[in-house]
This record gives structure tokens, sequence and C-alpha cells, in this order.
């Protein structure tokens, strides 16, 4: 006897993927030792953010933010821009960059510019990236 039918069984599929934020849908994987598992976060293209960004997580900038960015990592698409004060510990740059930048890892794509007073443990430029202003080399641990 079967009481699902195939159309029944879509709709609580979509009714899990409209659940809560805080609640684990069917798929998410939730550690009680390492707690939730932080999804990215994106500034899409045509916003622009200003203010203070902080968070253990990553970042995906197509759009423009301005301000002070305290994350993880920071992936800043081709038709991404960050400017301001900038801590991370990992960078990938695809677009623009300015500011102070202070990370572990920097790497900079072959169409990107990264300009201001940059501190970074490892650096990795692509064929025509670009790079300009402050730069010093961290030591590594």
């Amino acid at each position: 006897m079967a009481i699902f039918s195939k159309g029944g069984s879509r709709d609580r599929e979509d009714e899990a993927s409209e659940a809560p934020e805080s609640l684990p849908v069917s798929g998410d994987q939730v550690s009680s030792t390492t707690g939730p598992q932080h999804k990215p976060s994106i500034i899409s293209e045509g916003f622009s953010f200003v203010g203070e960004v902080n968070a253990t997580g990553s970042l995906s900038v197509e759009g423009k933010l301005s301000g002070t960015v305290n994350l993880s990592a920071l992936n800043i698409s081709a038709t991404g821009a960050v400017d301001g004060i900038v801590n991370s510990a990992i960078i990938n740059v695809k677009g623009r960059l300015s500011g102070t930048v202070s990370c572990g890892d920097l790497i900079i794509g072959g169409r990107a510019t990264v300009s201001g007073k940059i501190t970074y443990k490892k650096l990795t430029i692509q064929k025509g990236g670009v790079i300009m202003g402050e730069i010093k080399q961290l030591p590594t641990s």
C-alpha cells in the first residue's frame, strides 16, 4: 500500500528547500564537534555594500564592497571590486582590490589589479596580474 505519490514527494522536497536557515535540510551535514558548515555569502554584480563585514566563512564579491572586511576567505570575481581594510586567511582576486590588505595566501588572477599597502605570507600572481603599492611578505610559521 503506497501512500506517497510521485507528486507528493516532490512537494515535500520543495518544502524542505524552503526551510529556515537554522534548521539543517536533508543533505546538509552539521557536525556537533566543528559546528555548522558555513555557506559562502555573495555580494552580487550590480550591488554595492559600504560598511563592516566580520565572518568566519567566505565571501564572494561580484559587485562592490567598501569598508572593513574580516573573513576566512575572500573571492573577488572579474566584475568585483573591494576597497578598504581587508584581513583574510585567503584572498583570490580576479577583479580589483585596493586599500590596506593583510592575508595568508594572496592569489592574483591574470586580469586582476591589487593596489595599496599589502602584507601576505604566500603570493601567487598569474601572467597579466598587477600588484602595486607597499608590498611586504610576512614570515611563514
